[in-house]
């Protein structure tokens, strides 16, 4: 019997020592009781363009039971700004309040900064901000300007650019607007981002729609800015504003009339010319287009027709002029056609000069009578 009353005894100290340790946790406070705490109380905003900003989202909650008034923020400067509060601000208990610190660096460089709220009385929360001020992207073009010179009508001349990011942040190239007659873009898609040190290439085509100078540009709208986001709770997401920046290459080029071929005589006739022998005549072909013409080939057609003093190839620059000699020397009697072909890069090729001459006999004596009988 003693025994068990013993264990009875043990049995009821341990339940009211149990009871009285969980009245005793019940009892213990929640740590945020009786204070106004921020959601975040580090914010580290990375890098952020120079001119830029990058807001981040932040809570301030009232734990008290009673009314709290925020009156001020110490450490606000230049470089971080706080939106979303208005001051004074009175948090119910229990209220949350949502607000966005703005980091927008004036210089380049890091900068910190500790902000404190209070009230008329003390500091109520506070939290420690720091980022880094850096160069925004820069777009540079390489070459700065196209200047195509002469380019024949009808033919085309083709460059190619090269673009990059000189800052320390991203940049994007979201449009690429090109402007005047003649010219084509090819190999660039816009938007495009180019990171820092960045590059991409693309080309510009330019095709003389007649002769004349033609102008024109490629003008690029960029943005530049810290692109990296941060989330708050529940309440969005915080976002740079990027800084917009406007870059133009400009175009020149002439269209020049392609290289023309005009012959004097335009023809060459030889007339009667005996067998056996040969006739000449000088022949000069003229460069009367635009541009400088090659000439590749010189082709003659028709029997004893041929061509001499015309090197291959010949160049003729605008109004320049060569002269050759044309020969006629028939083997045979009967009258001949041909025909000189000049092959050449210019827009009469090829150009045809016809030929033409007959081939006669020798002349014979003959006597009448024949003979004399004394």
């Amino acid at each position: 019997m003693l025994v068990r009353a013993s264990l009875g005894s043990l049995l009821i100290v341990a339940a009211l020592i149990s009871l009285t340790g969980c009245q005793l946790l019940g009892k213990q406070q929640n740590p945020v009781n009786n204070s106004v705490v921020l959601t975040d109380t580090n914010v580290d905003f990375g890098k952020v363009a120079v001119g830029s900003n990058k807001p981040v989202g932040n809570k301030l909650t009232n734990f008290k039971t009673s009314d709290v008034t925020i009156v001020s923020v110490a450490g606000l400067d230049a470089n971080f700004q706080i939106t979303g509060l208005t001051l004074p601000q009175v948090v119910a208990p229990g209220q949350e309040v949502q607000f966005f610190v703005q980091f927008q660096p004036t210089t380049v460089g890091t900068a910190s900064a500790t902000l404190s709220f209070g009230d008329n009385s003390e500091f109520l929360a506070s939290m420690t901000v720091t980022g880094e001020g850096v160069e925004p992207g820069q777009l540079t073009l390489n070459p700065s300007a196209l200047n195509y010179g002469n380019v024949k009508v009808g033919a085309s001349q083709t460059s190619n650019v090269t673009l990059s990011n000189s800052g320390d942040t991203d940049l994007t190239v979201a449009q690429a607007t090109l402007s005047g007659a003649g010219f084509a873009m090819s190999n660039l898609a816009v938007p495009l981002t180019l990171h820092a040190g960045g590059t991409a290439s693309f080309s510009v085509t330019f095709a003389p729609p007649a002769a004349g100078n033609f102008t024109g540009s490629v003008s690029f709208s960029t943005s530049a800015g810290s692109k990296t986001k941060r989330a708050f709770g529940s309440t969005g997401m915080g976002q740079s504003a990027p800084q917009q920046l406007a870059v133009s290459l400009s175009l020149n080029g002439t269209g020049v009339a392609a290289g023309r071929l005009s012959a004097n005589p335009t023809s060459q006739a030889f007339g009667n010319v005996q067998v056996g022998t040969n006739s000449s005549k000088a022949e000069t072909i003229t460069n009367i287009g635009g541009s400088p013409l090659t000439i590749t080939q010189a082709n003659v057609t028709g029997a004893g027709l041929s061509i001499s003093g015309l090197p291959l190839p010949t160049t003729l620059a605008v109004n320049q002029s060569a002269t050759f000699t044309m020969k006629f020397a028939p083997t045979l009697s009967g009258a001949v056609s041909g025909n000189l072909a000049i092959l050449s890069d210019g827009s009469n090729s090829p150009f045809n000069i016809p030929m033409s001459g007959t081939g006669v006999p020798p002349g014979q004596l003959s006597a009448n009578p024949t003979s004399l009988a004394f």
